[in-house]
């Protein structure tokens, strides 16, 4: 498999923020704490503070349009992709074109098969791996 570099246009919208991956997690509003005294109560207001502070924007994924999905291209090098980025660049006034690249790739296996059979104490073993 060889690098693709691919051209997106940029600034693509969340349609009515809807079909949302991973969604950011909210942050609890503060409450109001009595007042504490000693070391184990410092600690407890210690603990307390970090379960209320406001959690970082982690942010989500979500769908494309269709219009979105139709104007995409890959390319097998990355001048290629340049060059048609500024075509459209140059074509759409205002409208800004990104080129990107494959920075990871997660890939599974396929599955192995394991047979287990009981022995006469009861215990289950591994018979056989197939493939």
């Amino acid at each position: 498999m060889s690098r693709e570099w691919y051209v997106f246009k940029i600034g693509k919208r969340d349609p009515n923020g809807g079909g949302r991956v991973f969604a950011q997690a909210q942050a609890r509003p503060a409450q109001p704490r009595p007042a504490r005294r000693g070391a184990v109560d410092a600690l407890l207001d210690a603990v307390q503070e970090q379960d209320v502070a406001p959690v970082a924007d982690q942010g989500y994924g979500f769908e494309l349009g269709r219009e979105d999905r139709n104007n995409n291209m890959v390319f097998t090098s990355e001048e290629a992709a340049e060059r048609w980025a500024r075509e459209q660049a140059a074509l759409n006034p205002k409208v800004q074109f990104g080129i990107f690249s494959c920075g990871k790739v997660f890939e599974t296996t396929a599955p192995i098969v394991i047979e287990k059979k009981f022995n006469d104490a009861g215990e289950l073993l591994v018979a056989e791996k197939q493939q």
